[in-house]
C-alpha cells in the first residue's frame, strides 16, 4: 500500500532568544539596531533585509535555529566566498541526495549571489565584525530559494549602507528538493519504485518535490510533497501514480485535497477520459485544459465525496515474472493533494 501526498507549504518563524551563562549568547536585533562593530548589512536582490545578529564571530545553522528559524536541514559553510567564485560546489545531503551550489562574488568582495539546483537555501549567513548578517527565506513561497544577489557582510557605521565587511565566512543552510521535471517518474532517490509523474512544468518553475517513505500499520507508504509555483493549484492535470504492492488483490485509491489532509473518501471514476488520445497519456485534450472545464470531467459531487477535485481515469495492477505486484492509476486532478491506495 502506497501514499501518495502533494501540498503546498509556506515555513515562516522569526524570533529571539537570550542565552543565560554557559550558553552561547545569541541575540536578534531588529535591521536597524548594532552592538559594537557592525550594524545590519544591505538589503539583497530578492528584497530580503538581513537580521543583525551579535555572534562574537560565531557563524553556523544553529544560531538561525536559535533565532527563530527553522532552517535548513543541512548546511555548507564557505571560510573564503571568494576562493570558489563561479565553481560549482556538489553537496551530500544527510539523506544521501545531491546539491550543486554556486557562488558569485563580485571584485570588490562585498557582493555575493548564489544559485542551487537540486535543493533550496532556507537561510545565509555572512559573517561580519562581531556579528553576522543573516539573510531569511522561510518566508518565501516554498520555504526557500534557489538563487539570490547582493548579500552583504554587515555594515560599518550604518545599517543597510556601505561601507561594508569583506565577504569571509559564510553559512548556507539547505535542504535537498527535486525539481518540476516533466514526463519523468520522481521518485524517492533512497527507495526508488513508487513514482508519481507530471506532464508538464508551465508555471511549475519554483515547484519543488520531497519524498518520503517507510512503513504504516497496513503496510509501506511513499509520501510525495509539492509546494511552490505559481499556478501550481489551479491547473488541472494528469498524475500517473505506479508503485509496487505487498498484496495480490486491487486497491481502492482513495484520497483528500484539503490541507492538512482529511477523511479519505474513495477516488470516483471520472465522467471521460479527458487525455487528447495522443501517445503521451500525460496529455489533457485542449478542451479540458482549462479549469472552468472541470464540471465535465469530474463526477457529480455526492456525501460520500464532498471534496470532488480528483478522480480516476484508469487503474490497473499486474505481475511480472519475479512476482512483483504493481500498480499504476492515471488521475485527473485540480488541486495539490493526498492520493492514498
Amino acid at each position: 500500500m502506497i501514499e501518495f501526498l502533494r501540498k503546498k507549504r509556506r515555513l515562516a518563524a522569526l524570533g529571539g532568544v537570550a542565552a543565560l551563562a554557559g550558553v552561547t549568547l545569541v541575540i536578534v536585533l531588529p535591521a536597524f539596531a548594532a552592538s559594537g562593530s557592525a550594524f545590519a548589512g544591505a538589503k539583497s536582490g530578492d528584497n530580503i533585509t538581513p537580521k543583525f545578529l551579535l555572534s562574537g564571530g560565531e557563524n553556523d545553522c544553529a544560531l538561525f535555529a536559535g533565532g527563530g528559524g527553522t532552517v535548513g536541514n543541512n548546511q555548507y559553510f564557505a571560510s573564503n566566498p571568494g576562493a570558489i567564485n563561479g565553481i560549482p560546489q556538489t553537496l551530500t545531503a544527510s539523506n544521501g541526495a545531491k546539491v550543486t551550489l554556486t557562488v558569485k562574488v563580485d571584485k570588490t568582495n562585498t557582493l555575493l549571489g548564489f544559485s542551487v539546483s537540486g535543493g533550496i537555501v532556507t537561510d545565509v549567513g555572512i559573517k561580519g565584525g562581531n556579528g553576522t548578517d543573516w539573510y531569511n527565506y522561510e518566508l518565501q513561497p516554498g520555504g526557500g530559494v534557489t538563487g539570490d544577489t547582493g548579500l552583504t557582510a554587515p555594515a560599518k557605521s550604518t545599517a543597510g549602507q556601505p561601507p561594508f565587511y569583506s565577504l569571509s565566512q559564510t553559512v548556507f543552510c539547505y535542504t535537498p528538493k527535486i525539481g518540476c521535471q516533466a514526463n519523468v517518474p520522481l521518485s524517492d532517490p533512497q527507495n526508488p519504485g513508487a513514482t508519481i509523474e507530471l506532464p508538464s512544468c508551465a508555471g511549475k518553475s519554483n515547484v519543488f518535490f520531497n519524498f518520503n517513505s517507510g512503513q504504516t500499520n497496513n503496510g509501506n507508504f511513499v509520501s510525495v510533497y509539492a509546494y511552490g509555483g505559481s499556478g501550481a493549484s489551479t491547473t488541472p492535470l494528469v498524475e500517473k501514480v505506479a508503485g509496487t504492492l505487498s498484496g495480490d488483490t486491487q486497491p481502492t485509491l482513495q484520497y483528500s485535497d484539503t490541507n492538512p489532509a482529511g477523511p479519505l473518501h474513495n477516488m470516483r471514476l471520472c465522467q471521460l477520459d479527458p487525455r487528447a488520445g495522443t501517445a503521451d497519456p500525460l496529455t489533457l485534450a485542449d478542451a479540458y485544459k482549462d479549469i472552468g472545464t472541470k464540471s465535465s470531467v469530474l463526477p457529480p459531487p455526492s456525501a460520500a465525496d464532498p471534496e470532488d477535485s480528483s478522480c480516476l481515469i484508469s487503474e490497473r495492477t499486474w505481475v511480472d515474472a519475479a512476482g512483483v505486484v504493481h500498480f499504476e492509476a492515471y488521475v485527473y486532478s485540480t488541486i495539490d493533494g493526498y492520493e492514498f491506495f
